[in-house]
């Protein structure tokens, strides 16, 4: 007698708590695509709440393909994931970043270098750079630019600042050299030529190193993806001539 009773309040349970969800994530959505009138994917796994709701209905396909009692480790990974996402998102920034600015930093070096060499200072030869280079590097030293001109900052701490920001070892290296040859007077133009040489050999031998790694790492799609196959198209009729013959 009370089955049907208990069913019927676990539905209309069921369909409240997919109402408030929908609406919770309607509500979402508005509030974060209001200021730009534009909401992407990474704007939802920023949020926390929308990435817990995505992640879960993702783990409840998961369970409910596989067997249900992966539902609760899917929530709880649900979770993590959640909370994880916005710094694994700051990192994959990060990384892009400094991967960007690392391929412009010795064509910023050798234009430094040539407007050094024309009788230009240190600031208008990387001024020369910034206004006839629109990339990520010429940007973000723009801006490092105006912090010392502004008075904001000195030289050397505005460049450490950009050094920080970037994370970059490259750009590290340069504020430097660049800040020890004006120091003391040495060669700008010989050290940032020497500079870029070396950034240009390094660069080169990481391109070698990854060429070079690259069979061993396609012996893992290999030994799991093609080799199984491989037994399988071999094998399949002995085994199943085996199985039909008996012997």
């Amino acid at each position: 007698m009370l089955a049907f009773p208990l069913r019927l309040t676990s539905c209309a349970l069921a369909c409240a708590c997919v109402y408030l969800c929908a609406r919770l994530i309607c509500t979402r959505i508005g509030l974060l695509a209001r200021p730009r009138q534009s909401f992407n994917v990474e704007d939802m796994l920023r949020d926390p709440t929308l990435s817990f709701l995505a992640f879960c209905g993702a783990g409840v396909v998961v369970s409910y393909a596989i067997t249900p009692w992966l539902l609760a480790p899917c929530v709880v990974m649900a979770y993590v994931l959640s909370r994880r996402a916005p710094a694994m998102l700051d990192a994959r920034h990060g990384r892009e970043l400094r991967s960007a600015c690392d391929e412009q930093v010795d064509v910023m070096a050798d234009i430094v270098a040539m407007g050094v060499r024309s009788g230009l200072s240190f600031d208008a030869a990387l001024d020369l750079y910034c206004t006839k280079f629109d990339n990520t590097l010429a940007r973000h030293l723009r801006e490092t630019r105006l912090e010392w001109e502004s008075g904001l900052a000195s030289r050397k701490e505005a460049l450490a600042t950009l050094s920080a920001r970037v994370n970059s070892k490259a750009i590290r290296r340069f504020s430097e050299t660049s800040l020890q040859a004006i120091h003391h007077g040495s060669p700008l133009a010989d050290m940032l030529g020497r500079f870029s040489a070396d950034i240009r050999q390094r660069r080169h031998t990481a391109i070698e190193r990854q060429i070079a790694k690259a069979p061993v790492k396609l012996l893992i799609p290999t030994g799991t993806c093609i080799l199984p196959a491989m037994l399988i198209l071999v094998m399949g009729p002995v085994l199943l001539q085996f199985v039909q013959t008996g012997f």
